[in-house]
């Protein structure tokens, strides 16, 4: 990709693209975990359950400060939901990196094209986290990023993929 001659920027296009999703993951992450603490749910729960028994952190017992003492000593049906949209959509980001990870670098073979099909990804999983955060249901609008990318970036594996057959080499 980089070797002696290749000074056309689109040549780092997709490195960019993976640097920016590893970033959104760090990001998504925090998320998560801003919404644990504030919704007391304990580690390692996955999953929030209405009725189990908060967290309150190191040492912490429910009536040491003002929020914890108007908030009662199990997990709220409102709170269950509101950690689990977020965990949901940082979870499905996790569940797919490996695919798309796979196919934008087999795809780099096609640079410009796999780098904008990884940007709309990148858009699409932010507008699916925000909307997964908000409502369940808002995801969709993420979803029309990142399932076109994916099918271009699955196009663009299979194109490297017949060039490398013909003896053309993708890369």
């Amino acid at each position: 990709m980089c070797g002696a001659g290749a000074s056309d920027w689109t040549t780092i296009l997709v490195p960019i693209v993976v640097i920016l999703f590893l970033v959104e993951h760090m990001v998504f992450g925090g998320l998560v975990m801003q919404a644990r603490t504030q919704h007391g749910i304990p580690f390692p729960t996955m999953y929030a359950v209405p009725g189990s028994p908060r967290y309150y952190g190191e040492g912490m017992k429910p009536t040491d400060s003002e929020e914890s003492k108007a908030k009662p000593d199990l997990i709220q049906y409102d709170e269950a939901f509101a950690f689990n949209s977020i965990q949901r959509g940082h979870q499905n980001m996790v569940e797919n990196a490996p695919f798309f990870l796979a196919l934008l670098l087999v795809a780099w073979s096609f640079p410009l094209f796999a780098g904008i099909a990884g940007l709309l990804y990148i858009i699409g999983r932010a507008l699916y986290m925000y909307g997964y955060s908000q409502e369940p249901g808002l995801r969709i609008y993420g979803a029309v990023f990142i399932y076109p990318a994916l099918l271009a970036l699955l196009g663009l594996t299979g194109t490297s993929m017949v060039h490398c057959v013909m003896g053309q080499g993708a890369y």
